[in-house]
């Protein structure tokens, strides 16, 4: 979570003269009541403690020592808006205003800041207009002036035309008095991890982060229809008493988990859970993801894996906390980091970036886009895998005048998470509701899958390759692990082939189809056996296609057969018999004819791919050798096939 303390004795410039450490203006004070002074200092002392109840104590017994002391009126305002009292501290800068109208020049400047804060849109736009109306605003400020100006325009427009969601709380299993923020998700939404902001042991409940401590909790349910059980923190190593730990981003599949950790500057790190569900030792990514002398922090990692955001305020950025990501190279590891650019990152701070399971929408927070409150949430669009969409607003009643940060979106995009400060009382909270059709990512779903030995059922961890058919582009390169097991997210609305290879293994190859038989409701649950090379075994080419009522290999056939192409070259005395069949639409004579044309495109394909026709046997069963019933379309569809059969190594 990002530091609020903003220190009034730090930043405000009185009457052309700078408020000093300790509260003492270089050209003195507007009192001259020495106990309305010491009663300031004292003040000033408990606000820099985060004790803000004895500040206002001080304050006020300053104030009635002198009712004109602008400083006291000024540094009241600013624990009020520590303490998100943001109508008191508006009310606060308008009479240190009023005291003296050319004493200091920002009060109507952080009047309408804590206007839009307050959602008082008019008053904002007032104060900031009256503000930007004078001859003497430095650029820095005018520039930050015309920026809360948009945000105060913005907002007079979203509050009058909300749109139709309701955000819920999580149920007191998940939240609690302690803040709770940066909400993950897994693939299946069966597992919530998300940071918990505690108090250091021994220590009370404070506003004051110099006495808490961020640490990860993770609540699981039975299904996504059930409540959330008791959230429990994430053990050792992972967190640790000397570290912040939290703001984490889980792999589809996981396994692996990246998170942040602060011990002074921020880095990322990673951790690997085993197969009896520990996490291993975090370990820093490296160079040029962390970097020294900045913070790196808020990962959030692509379904793929390959791809890495996340937010850093190193140099090269166009503000404070800018989005960045890093590229995974199967070799070389993350070697390429590149700014999301301009049309994301602001002259302000964007953090908390989630890039959705579908791999190009991206949702994160800022407080310089026009927006409602202190962090708004936007969301952004991946446009030719480089440029980004104007980034949109999500609107109220999701953003809302207080915090709302860390938002993310189910894989089917259907609910969305949260965590917003909106019940100021209760701290942040974690948020739930249903995301409109307008702000939706592409709904994704996943293929689970075990890859195992077809005789001895052992499992085995084969290298898959998932492409996606229309296009022959590889989507992802999952590795099983050594219980053979993978899980992968893929985007709806596209029929994908399936490539599990291993040394000593016949490939195997299979196709789903994401537009008609599965969807966001209904993942793909795969076991699949593989082929020891020898002779007599038989693979099916399942991505082996022919248009209809021919002998014409359909394109999304070529990454099938190259696969094949590229096993007979590793075994050079391989000799293999292409075998044709077919449902029973049709003869059974025009059947026969029609599987062994087919099996004599597949002998043509490959012999134009170099391996010797010799090497090549042809034969068609047409519908004599069924593997499935022919009653129903799936069946008919698994008898339409092309088999390899080894005959000779």
């Amino acid at each position: 979570m990002r530091n609020r303390l903003i220190l009034i004795v730090l930043v405000l410039s009185v009457g052309g003269t700078w408020l000093t450490a300790n509260g003492q203006p270089n050209r003195g004070y507007t009192t001259r009541s020495k106990r309305a002074i010491e009663n300031y200092k004292e003040a000033v002392t408990s606000f820099e403690l985060g004790d803000y109840g004895a500040a206002l104590n001080n304050l006020s017994r300053a104030k009635r020592a002198d009712g004109r002391f602008i400083e006291a009126y000024l540094l009241e305002a600013q624990v009020h808006e520590q303490l998100g009292n943001y109508t008191k501290a508006y009310e606060l800068n308008l009479a240190a205003h009023a005291l003296d109208t050319g004493y200091f020049a920002l009060t109507r400047l952080f009047a309408g800041r804590c206007a839009l804060k307050a959602g008082m849109h008019e008053q904002a736009i007032m104060q900031l207009e009256r503000y930007l109306g004078r001859r003497d605003v430095p650029p820095y400020r005018k520039m930050q002036a015309e920026q809360m100006l948009r945000s105060a325009q913005f907002a007079r427009y979203a509050v009058s035309h909300p749109i139709r969601i309701a955000p819920e709380p999580l149920p007191p299993t998940v939240n609690s008095v302690h803040d709770a923020y940066f909400p993950s998700l897994s693939a299946d939404e069966l597992t919530l991890t998300f940071t918990k902001l505690m108090p250091l042991p021994g220590m009370p409940i404070s506003r004051n982060r110099n006495y808490m401590q961020e640490d990860l909790y993770i609540a699981h349910r039975a299904s996504t229809d059930s409540a959330w059980g008791k959230a429990e923190a994430v053990d050792s190593p992972v967190t640790t008493p000397e570290a912040n730990e939290g703001a984490q981003s889980i792999t589809a599949d996981g396994k692996r988990m990246y998170f942040t950790k602060c011990e002074g500057y921020c880095n990322i790190y990673y951790s690997d859970k085993n197969s009896k569900g520990e996490w291993s030792q975090p370990r820093a990514l490296p160079s040029p993801i962390n970097l020294a002398k900045s913070s790196d922090k808020q990962p959030s990692i692509s379904s793929d894996g390959h791809t890495l955001y996340f937010a850093s305020n190193r140099s090269g950025g166009r503000g404070g906390y800018d989005l960045w990501r890093a590229t995974l190279d199967p070799i070389n590891g993350w070697t390429k980091v590149e700014n999301l650019g301009d049309t994301i990152n602001t002259p302000g701070d964007e953090q908390s970036p989630f890039i959705h399971f579908d791999n190009q929408t991206l949702y994160f927070s800022s407080n310089w886009h026009p927006g409602i409150g202190a962090q708004d949430v936007f969301v952004s669009r991946c446009v030719n895998k480089k440029g980004w969409t104007i980034p949109k607003n999500l609107g109220y009643p999701l953003n809302t005048p207080y915090d709302d940060i860390g938002l993310i979106v189910s894989p089917r995009a259907r609910d969305a998470y949260y965590a917003s400060n909106r019940r100021s009382e209760m701290g942040l909270d974690l948020y739930t509701f249903e995301m409109p059709d307008s702000l939706r990512p592409v709904a994704v779903s996943y293929v689970k899958a075990q890859a195992i030995d077809a005789k001895t059922k052992y499992p085995i961890p084969a290298e898959c390759q998932l492409i996606a058919l229309s296009t022959g582009d590889t989507l992802m390169s999952p590795n099983a692990d050594a219980n053979g097991e993978f899980l992968v997210c893929l985007p709806m609305g596209e029929r994908y082939g399936l490539f599990a290879s291993h040394e000593g293994y016949l490939d195997y190859s299979e196709h789903f189809d994401f537009k008609k038989f599965h969807n966001a409701t209904a993942p793909l649950e795969l076991h699949f056996a593989m082929t020891p090379i020898a002779v007599g075994n038989t693979i099916t080419l399942r991505n082996v296609f022919f248009e209809l009522n021919s002998d014409s290999l359909a394109r999304e056939s070529y990454h099938e057969l190259n696969r094949l192409v590229s096993t007979m070259r590793r075994y050079p005395k391989m000799r293999v018999q292409i075998e044709g069949h077919t449902d029973n639409s049709g003869t059974p004579s025009y059947n026969l004819e029609l599987s062994k044309r087919r099996a004599i495109s597949v002998r043509v394909y490959l012999s134009n791919a170099g391996i010797a026709t010799e090497r090549i046997e042809c034969v068609g069963f047409g519908q004599t050798r069924p593997a499935a019933d022919n009653t129903t379309e799936a069946g008919r569809a698994a008898n339409r096939r092309t088999e390899c059969r080894i005959i000779a190594l």
